[in-house]
């Protein structure tokens, strides 16, 4: 209800390209050995097939190389295509409240429609709910001291700038807060990246409770495009919902949670 708020980019690029939230890394750990699972989709928008190269870099928190690969890629008129690979990390640099160490993949998709270029930021670290004894970040029990903000700021309304988002965050930090609520809607992309960068763990809402086609849309979209933020640990499916404790709200929350858990 407030009108345009957060930035809106028209972006040019050739018709084989990085589609949009198309990059996907998700950071296990294996046998005490961390890995960046990566998967990219790629859209060919023209008419006809195109060829060309992905070549990835995965860089730590002080920008130093951790691996690097080249892809052959290649996609078929109006096609969508998927790319996997993994990155095995040596010496990790942990993700967490005090430490906020972030990795960034590099990717470059080149072929003779044109090159198309991203830079995706992630964290490693794991999460883990236990209903006895609580929340545990990289396997140490942490009291989440959170806060639940609207969009709004004073003075400024609903249009913030990143500016103000670090400000109001680092002011939540500083009143020894390390958790963050999103109320009521998906936050602008610019508040997650200040959490990822000062180690604030957020709840990421989803408003629109429905399984309607275009609900779900929204839900699917919301986790595409924040999954890689480490600073993300909770999705929420619904807020001051009357269907809540019915029969077919438990029935539309079953299935807005399998839809998040296939996608994150």
């Amino acid at each position: 209800g407030c009108g345009i708020n957060r930035h809106a980019w028209l972006r040019k690029r050739p018709w084989l390209h990085l589609a949009d939230n198309g990059v996907w890394i998700r950071p296990v750990c294996e046998d005490g050995q961390w890995r960046a699972h990566i998967e990219w989709t790629l859209e060919n928008g023209g008419s006809e097939d195109f060829s060309g190269k992905l070549e990835a870099e995965v860089t730590g928190p002080q920008g130093e190389a951790v691996c690097r690969f080249t892809l052959e890629a290649s996609a078929a008129a109006f096609a969508t295509v998927r790319m996997r690979a993994v990155c095995p990390i040596d010496g990790p640099a942990l993700w967490d409240t005090e430490a906020p160490n972030l990795y960034t993949l590099h990717t470059t998709l080149v072929s003779p429609a044109g090159a198309d270029r991203q830079a995706t930021r992630f964290g490693l670290r794991q999460t883990r709910f236990d209903a006895r004894e609580g929340f545990f970040l990289n396997g140490k029990p942490l009291k989440l001291l959170g806060v639940c903000n609207h969009l709004d700021h004073a003075g400024i309304g609903a249009t913030i700038p990143r500016d103000l988002w670090r400000y109001r965050v680092q002011l939540l930090k500083g009143m020894g807060c390390n958790a963050y609520r999103c109320s009521h809607n998906p936050p602008p992309p610019e508040l997650l990246d200040v959490c990822d960068e000062l180690g604030v763990l957020v709840m990421d809402e989803n408003r629109s409770f429905s399984t309607a086609g275009s609900a779900m849309h929204l839900l699917r979209s919301m986790v595409r495009r924040d999954r890689n933020h480490p600073c993300v640990i909770l999705y929420s499916l619904f807020n001051e919902e009357p269907m809540q404790g019915t029969p077919k709200g438990r029935r539309i929350a079953q299935r807005q949670r399998a839809e998040v858990r296939k996608l994150d």
